[in-house]
């Protein structure tokens, strides 16, 4: 015991003089919409979002002696942004800020008339501005791509890598343990079988005390490896946000055999976010899954030995799960995994999982086929909904003859297979499902895509075709195109069928490239832009070209979906304007310019080439906020009297133009 309390009095007493370095970086409240590492579409959340009660123009204090070290203003990410470098050698990052502090702000105004641009990325000496302790360096606000008045603040290492702020020397109260809701179970080998199914399993879990939970049922499973997931949520009193835990351990009869902290995310291995969220599962229910077992390689592991690949031997074994959150509350589930060393097939019983996308038959519209791409291979659904076949539990692929792929049947007529090997799926154009009566056939147009090595799939018209990279994919996987007939919508014109490809909810390591071939008439066509819809949003989405010219347009993709070609015609408008036109104002009313544009498609391009206001012949810098749509200018000094007349010009990302002049005057 004496030992014990010698190791962790000095490690408090470490942990509570660097909280006491830095202070809390607003007075606009301590409390956060989003803490640290927090999953987004295709990154880690790297800071914290203050909440400022939905007002800008909080005072951002310096949260320890140093100086600024870099300043940025631009209409996307940060918007208008310090880094402030302390003597600790890590550096404050606060971002979406309103405006800096007066010395900071007639900086900021050099930087833009020497360079002519609104846009500004300055790096300073340590001598230039320095600042102590608390000190006002400037204000919150909503630029940049911001959803909300908030202040978000990152805390990076001398080596550029971000840190947990709340483990690094910011606090707030917290006294609610992580929650936990749901667990996942995946077979990683093709012979493992879970209550005697091939496919990943969800068992629900139970709350017993307000951080002590049992897995609902005990877990059987055949010889192989198995991996975890599991929905949880740290929270927070008084908040009603859902927040990120800090440090998970999985431990099996008493060996740890995963670990995993949010303390310190590179920008590298933030893009590999996808790898640790299960998308495969959850989703469609609202919730998402956090993986407890990686590939070896995985950058995030602290040792190849703790991937949380589970490979137990015959019988009985406990698994507990310990979550903890940035504060020190700590969830803990239990469970108990039986292992066998072949199936029983009374351990069968209903077993729940995410469906996917499915193809029909043109023949059979009451039959089903799902496909799902897992870690190690695929897994095929078929239903009979209409009970019509006698499945002999069988499949076909392409014209070999049948794969001794056995199916799973579960009331009522709901057919799974084993976990099929990718490389049965090489040069696929079709999937049968032998049955009694005959063959029930599944055309399909898609090919097995492996990581560090180069694919193209192309559509079975030739329209589009979608190349990955050798760096594109974490694992090997299957990839698919469903073509769909083209839609009429008011305002927006189909000029190409609709593409679907498939799984929308793969994870890419790195982007991939659609291309769209274009016909003559197409070719001649002003406005057009390959869309991606968003089915939460339910609405079509840009996506900005890469490299077009005059026979096809190609784009980056950071994730799979539905795409087509759309032609917009219709330029920006104006919504809200101020000053407005033809109007008379005193003296002292106009502090500020405000735009709200509006666009129908494409969206309004967020760049000064496409956004201008020029008031009495003289362009201003004006800020560009993107979600709001908003152009706006403060004027240190209001508008002296005289008559004024302001240009406004904006454009969309297809070209269309809109131009307006507004004339005012000030008495």
């Amino acid at each position: 015991m004496t030992s014990f309390i010698k190791i962790i009095v000095p490690a408090f007493y470490l942990v509570t003089c660097v909280m006491g370095e830095i202070i809390w970086p607003t007075n606009a409240s301590r409390k956060l919409t989003s803490n640290y590492g927090e999953f987004r579409d295709d990154h880690f959340h790297m800071g914290i979002d203050i909440k400022t009660n939905g007002k800008e123009g909080y005072e951002v204090y310096a949260i320890a002696d140093g100086s600024i070290s870099r300043m940025v203003a631009n209409y996307t990410g940060y918007g208008k942004a310090l880094y402030l470098k302390i003597k600790s050698g890590d550096t404050g990052v606060y971002c979406h800020l309103n405006k800096f502090s007066s010395e900071l702000e007639k900086e900021l105004f050099i930087q833009q008339t020497n360079t002519d641009s609104y846009h500004v990325n300055a790096y300073f000496s340590s001598t230039d501005f320095p600042f102590k302790k608390g000190d006002i360096i400037g204000y919150t606000g909503n630029t940049g791509a911001s959803f909300g008045p908030h202040l978000h603040f990152e805390l990076r290492s001398p080596e550029g890598n971000t840190l947990n702020p709340l483990r690094h020397g910011l606090s707030i109260s917290d006294t609610i343990p992580p929650v936990l809701k749901g667990l996942t179970v995946f077979p990683l080998t093709q012979e493992t079988l879970i209550y005697g199914f091939p496919l990943p399993m969800e068992f629900p879990i139970i709350q017993h005390r307000s951080n002590l939970y049992s897995i609902s049922d005990t877990i059987f499973c055949t010889k192989g490896e198995i991996g975890i997931a599991v929905s949880l949520e740290d929270k927070i009193q008084q908040n009603k946000n859902r927040y990120q835990f800090y440090k998970a351990e999985l431990i099996v009869d008493d060996s740890l055999i995963f670990d995993f902290t949010y303390d310190s995310i590179s920008f590298f291995q933030s893009a590999q976010m996808n790898s640790i969220e299960n998308r495969k599962f959850g989703k469609a229910k609202g919730l998402s899954y956090h993986k407890f077992f990686l590939e070896k390689n995985s950058l995030f592991l602290s040792s190849k030995k703790l991937s949380g690949h589970i490979l137990l031997s015959s019988g009985v074994h406990s698994l507990s799960l310990f979550i903890t959150d940035a504060y020190g509350n700590i969830s803990n589930v239990n469970g108990k995994i039986v292992c066998k060393l072949s199936n029983n097939k009374s351990q069968k019983k209903s077993r729940s999982w995410v469906r996917q996308e499915s193809w029909k038959t043109n023949l059979f519209l009451d039959l089903d086929l799902q496909i799902l791409n897992s870690e190690n291979g695929v897994f095929i659904e078929f239903q009979d909904i209409e009970n019509m076949f006698t499945v002999q539990g069988r499949l076909i692929i392409n014209d070999n003859k049948p794969f001794d792929f056995n199916f799973f049947h579960t009331p009522p007529q709901t057919y799974y297979s084993t976990l099929i090997p990718f490389e049965k799926f090489e040069n696929i154009n079709h999937i049968s499902v032998l049955t009694k009566e005959k063959y029930v056939d599944f055309p399909i147009n898609a090919m097995v895509v492996y990581p560090n090595s180069q694919s193209k799939l192309s559509s079975k018209d030739n329209i589009i075709h979608i190349q990955f990279t050798e760096f594109a994919l974490f694992d090997t996987a299957l990839i698919w195109i469903k073509n769909t007939q083209s839609f009429k919508e008011s305002n927006i014109t189909s000029l190409t069928n609709t593409y679907n490809i498939e799984p929308s909810n793969l994870p890419l390591k790195n982007p991939v490239y659609l291309t769209f071939k274009l016909n003559q008439n197409q070719q001649l066509i002003e406005g057009a832009g390959i869309y991606k819809y968003n089915k939460k949003k339910n609405k079509w989405e840009f996506q900005e070209p890469h490299g077009n010219n005059f026979i096809q347009h190609t784009v980056k993709l950071s994730e799979l979906g539905i795409f087509t070609l759309l032609q917009d015609t219709i330029p920006p408008e104006i919504v809200h304007v101020f000053p407005a036109p033809s109007q008379s104002y005193t003296f002292g009313d106009i502090y500020s310019i405000e735009c709200i544009l509006k666009d129908n498609l494409s969206g309004v391009e967020p760049s000064e080439e496409a956004l201008k206001i020029i008031l009495n012949g003289k362009r201003i810098f004006c800020a560009y906020q993107p979600v709001k749509k908003e152009l706006s200018y403060s004027f240190f000094n209001p508008l002296i009297p005289g008559d004024y007349s302001m240009y406004i010009f904006a454009r969309d990302y297809t070209g269309n133009k809109m131009e307006k002049t507004i004339i005012f005057n000030v008495n």
